[in-house]
């Protein structure tokens, strides 16, 4: 199976087995349906894994080291080197009340456990939303949970990007917009709809540096950039998670607030999960489940062009910010 397809438009289930020294624990994007591991030999130890939901190829995790783990749910645990478990322990403890907020949004976890482990300092990101087993940087561990968003987005990615994935790069938003929108969703139920909203101001002014760095005229800053030829280090940006999320907050109050919009998220997610789509997929389903209420100003042709398609910053992300 593995080398296999760099894409994320393939998904298929993986099952494994790792043999790794004595005193080493294996861990994996899927769950060890034994709950044990096994004697290889004398000096060696054998781990079994299965993940049973299709995920594409970037899903597909494996770490290895000397770590222990300490319970912080009914369905988690996190796992990080014992000097620092139980900092680790203390600072993702709202795991589960994330967890039951975004149930409440966009339907059950379908993953089984969801587990952290908290990688090495040099682990170049925030978090990376491997089903079952979220990589987490030390860098969150700040003593008082105030970095918390982070688990709310990585956990998010277990309904936006693990179970509903871009078919291509060029629709990276529909992940990480997604995303973001449900992370800030999150933080808004459990904390307040201001510190939603000041999430929202942070990422407006994020995604106004970012423009301005590319130029107001740069395709990348589109939704759906231009990507053939382009190298990746070069393309990736806040626009897909911020942009993106905007132009949800947008359509949630086009359409009249999260009790009309939470349903349309749900929905999505019923609709989409298991499946890779495009943005034309999501423009069509939006507008088939909004047909009574999106105004003739929100036209296919309309969103596509002002927000999909078209470079710089729509201004009406500012007039809807929370």
């Amino acid at each position: 199976m593995v080398p296999c397809q760099d894409t994320p438009s393939v998904k298929c289930p993986y099952t494994a087995e790792i043999r790794v020294p004595t005193g080493m624990t294996c861990l994996m994007s899927a769950t060890d349906p034994a709950g044990i591991k096994d004697k290889a030999d004398t000096q060696s130890d054998v781990f079994r894994f299965e993940q049973m939901k299709p995920i594409p190829s970037y899903l597909i995790a494996l770490a290895v080291g000397k770590i222990s783990s300490k319970q912080i749910g009914p369905r988690s645990f996190v796992w990080a080197e014992e000097s620092v478990l139980d900092a680790a322990a203390f600072e993702f403890s709202e795991t589960e009340a994330f967890l039951q907020v975004a149930e409440k949004v966009v339907g059950p976890y379908q993953w089984g456990r969801y587990d952290l482990l908290l990688m090495p300092p040099s682990f170049p990101y925030g978090g990376m939303e491997n089903p079952c087993l979220t990589f987490v940087t030390p860098t969150l561990l700040a003593g008082d949970r105030s970095l918390s968003s982070v688990i709310a987005h990585e956990i998010s990615h277990s309904w936006t990007g693990n179970l509903v994935t871009n078919k291509t790069w060029e629709h990276f938003w529909l992940n990480e917009g997604f995303t973001t929108f449900l992370e800030r969703r999150i933080v808004g139920h459990l904390f307040s709809e201001q510190h939603r909203g000041f999430a929202f101001v942070g990422g407006w002014k994020a995604l106004q540096n970012t423009i301005e760095q590319f130029g107001v005229d740069n395709p990348l800053t589109a939704l759906i950039p231009p990507l053939d030829g382009v190298d990746p280090d070069d393309a990736f940006s806040s626009v897909p998670y911020e942009k993106g999320s905007m132009f949800l907050l947008y359509l949630e109050s086009l359409v009249g607030g999260e009790e009309e919009f939470n349903p349309f998220l749900l929905a999505y997610v019923n609709k989409f999960q298991g499946i890779c789509l495009t943005s034309g997929d999501f423009r069509d389903f939006l507008l088939s489940f909004f047909s009574e209420k999106v105004c003739a100003a929100t036209s296919t042709a309309w969103i596509c062009l002002r927000w999909l398609r078209l470079g710089t910053k729509p201004d009406v992300c500012c007039r809807t910010c929370p």
